[in-house]
């Protein structure tokens, strides 16, 4: 629990206007585990639920609860004791697998009833069912900061109820917070309108990106080639002159390493070894950012060598299963372990047809049991066109050059989205800790 003194501090909030309290989450809303839910269980209609999935959307905007988020289960699975949650409610992630995302949640600003599913924690308030302040409060880095600075990342960050119960919230009269809720409103409205239109302006690049690398890698560069019937569904006719081959025969390719928090080390450490994380594919590429290191011997082959690929195998997101970069530099690293590590001196292209509509077609087949996920068999047997070692070497280049075009325009994109995201925050930061009046302009 936190302590008296550290409550009075307020060090998460700083100055509490006038009128104002603090007060601990448990005393506003009743904290319970989610449902258990699995993939597995999610069928076309039936009783509506939200998993933990549909709160790391980027449909949801923390302050609504939208039809395209809610997913359903039979009425069969439910448990005797557990009930539905609705206006005014909460459900938030258990688990992220960064630490932007801890702390993630939908309202529900709607009398639809739904059921916490897998890996979610609800809150059910006590007493009044407008609480979107709280909606817009839970979004602040300011208010994460309590659930945030404890956790420790090994595989993914877990959120417990015990976490949330803990935490506090700062609760300005009813009709302040209505003040608050009516200029927040009418201020990020516009906000999330202008950013949903980049995102789909991104939506539409991605596409054409992975349908110019899927032409290139099924058909080739030469309209005028002779063609032939490949045999295999997502590849179709090909130049007669290819072949089809599974990865397997290819390279050599195995999970990452696992690891636990007595691994965790810092960078200077010695034997320190840089875990790569899917947070660490950026546009192909390696980068660092939010890294982990640790000190835990590994055998040689889960080394990380130039020329290697790392996939990654498990992710909350389906879409994002498969995404892969290629290792660039030798350094101390290995690849966590919802990554593949894949070896081979055809891994510049195998990178390409990994990015075409090969995962698309193959993504119906993950394991989604409890989370999406690609097994190294099922990599290892995925079926690729394969064109003589020329023609390989020229949609090489082409895609490098067709493809940094549009992963270009992808950034100017994520800019602008960047730069309204961050206004938004700090509009959001201002209104709900009180530095502006929104009732009658900045303090």
């Amino acid at each position: 629990m936190r302590t008296r003194s550290e409550i009075n501090s307020t060090e998460w909030f700083g100055h509490i206007p006038n009128g104002w309290e603090m007060k601990p989450l448990k005393s506003l809303f009743s904290v319970k585990k989610g449902i258990t839910v699995t993939k597995a269980d999610l069928i076309d209609s039936g009783t509506p639920v939200v998993n933990y999935g549909q709160v790391h959307s980027k449909l949801n905007d923390g302050t609504s609860i939208h039809r395209e988020l809610i997913r359903h289960i039979s009425p069969d699975i439910i448990p005797p004791n557990a009930t539905p949650i609705s206006k005014g409610s909460f459900i938030f992630a258990s688990t992220s697998e960064d630490l932007e995302g801890c702390g993630n949640c939908i309202y529900l600003d709607s009398n639809i009833e739904v059921y916490a599913g897998g890996d979610t924690t609800q809150l059910t308030p006590l007493k009044t069912v407008d609480n979107k302040y709280f909606a817009y409060l839970f979004s602040t880095d300011t208010w994460r900061f309590q659930i945030r600075r404890n956790l420790v990342d090994v595989k993914v960050f877990h959120v417990n109820p015990g976490d949330l119960k803990e935490s506090y919230v700062v609760v300005p009269p009813l009709d302040v917070q209505r003040s608050i809720v009516a200029f927040l409103d009418s201020r990020c409205k516009p906000l999330n309108e202008a950013i949903a239109r980049h995102r789909m302006i991104i939506d539409k690049l991605e596409d054409y990106r992975k349908a110019v690398i899927t032409k290139a890698v099924t058909k080739g560069l030469d309209e005028s080639a002779p063609m032939k019937d490949s045999g295999i569904e997502w590849i179709g006719s090909m130049p007669a002159n290819w072949s089809t081959t599974k990865l397997k025969f290819l390279c050599m390719s195995h999970n990452g390493v696992d690891y636990n928090s007595q691994d965790l080390c810092n960078q200077n450490d010695d034997n320190s070894l840089f875990v790569i994380r899917s947070s660490n594919l950026v546009n192909g590429a390696v980068v660092h950012g939010d890294d982990v290191y640790i000190n835990k011997p590994v055998p040689k082959n889960m080394l990380l060598r130039k020329g290697d690929l790392v996939i990654v195998r498990t992710n909350g997101s389906r879409r994002l299963v498969g995404k892969c970069a290629l290792v660039t530099k030798n350094e101390k690293a290995t690849a966590g372990a919802f990554m593949l590590i894949c070896r081979s001196s055809l891994n510049p292209y195998i990178y390409w047809v990994l990015n075409s509509s090969l995962l698309s077609f193959h993504r119906g087949h993950f394991d989604t049991t409890t989370i999406n996920q690609m097994s190294n068999e099922m990599l290892k047997n995925m079926i690729i066109p394969l064109p003589p070692h020329e023609q390989m070497i020229d949609i090489m280049t082409y895609l490098d050059y067709k493809c940094a075009a549009i992963n270009e325009g992808v950034n100017r994109q994520e800019q602008v989205i960047a730069r309204l995201e961050e206004y938004r925050r700090s509009l959001i930061f201002h209104a709900v800790t009180g530095r502006i009046d929104c009732t009658g302009g900045a303090r």
